[in-house]
């Protein structure tokens, strides 16, 4: 089927204003779209005062940093607009354009060529994506690395869905989950791709069926990285399993080194950084 040309659009699925966050407003986050489960981890263990005493530098300011950097980098990608939150998403996601739809978190980076993965591509294909580039902790472990995957999974941002898939197939809910759950969507794909019965339980390994189908189009080149630090809160989820996440942090380091590979050499400027935001702020 001939190919059409589609708009590209980045959609940071929260509009977290962490330079007017206070402890009083973290905790009281509610909005379902948000990752209530790490929330009520970070708020229950006291991450905000974890990561003062730890690495030394006020939590808010550190993500406001964060966020900073990353929007920085949405803001040289080409050819795309940007969303932020879903306050405004009926006025996009409503009109008959047809777009290709990127969710990414706010401390996240696209490629400045993003848009090139929806270049020529086919009117079936309902989801695009590619390798996953995990940099900072990805084995939420305290050795500092850049790591790319290979398995055809919906991670945090190497992926983008068609908006006009989205509306024949789910309502407009539910379609903010699933740009708002990276997992949620992967589930919702391997249901409605056939790739595990509808009504199964997905648990476990199954959870990570790969998403082998025509309508999925995987492309060799990465253009993304999900930035994977102790003031994440999926990390410090991680932390918080053992019970005693303050213990667990203390074994992460602000001054340790990271390597870049070429691969994601786009990155660079970004992820150095994001990598120095501590011993920035700390000074």
């Amino acid at each position: 089927m001939i190919a059409t040309p589609v708009q590209c659009r980045i959609l940071v699925r929260t509009n977290v204003d962490w330079t007017t966050m206070t402890p009083e407003r973290f905790r009281a986050q509610d909005d379902p779209l948000q990752p209530q489960l790490f929330i009520h981890a970070a708020v229950k263990h006291d991450l905000p005062g974890i990561f003062s005493r730890t690495l030394g530098v006020d939590y808010f300011r550190y993500r406001a940093e964060l966020q900073r950097i990353g929007r920085s980098s949405l803001e040289t990608v080409r050819d795309t607009v940007i969303s932020v939150g879903f306050d405004d998403f009926e006025s996009w996601f409503d009109d008959d354009n047809e777009e290709f739809i990127f969710p990414i978190d706010d401390d996240d980076l696209f490629a400045p060529d993003l848009a090139q993965a929806v270049a020529g591509i086919p009117r079936e294909t309902a989801i695009v994506m590619w390798r996953h580039v995990m940099a900072g902790y990805p084995e939420f472990t305290p050795e500092a690395a850049v790591q790319q995957r290979n398995e055809k999974i919906l991670f945090s941002n190497n992926w983008g869905v068609r908006k006009s898939f989205l509306k024949e197939n789910f309502s407009p809910e539910r379609a903010k989950v699933f740009l708002a759950r990276h997992m949620t969507a992967h589930e919702e794909m391997l249901r409605f791709l056939n790739l595990v019965p509808a009504d199964e339980k997905l648990t476990g390994a199954r959870r990570f069926t790969e998403l082998e189908h025509p309508r999925v189009q995987v492309q060799p080149a990465s253009r993304s990285v999900d930035y994977m630090h102790p003031g994440s809160l999926q990390f410090f989820g991680r932390l918080a399993q053992n019970g005693v996440p303050e213990q667990a942090m203390r074994a992460y380091s602000a001054n340790a080194d990271l390597s870049i590979p070429d691969y994601v050499s786009w990155a660079k400027p970004y992820l150095e950084a994001l990598w120095s935001t501590c011993s920035r702020l700390a000074k």
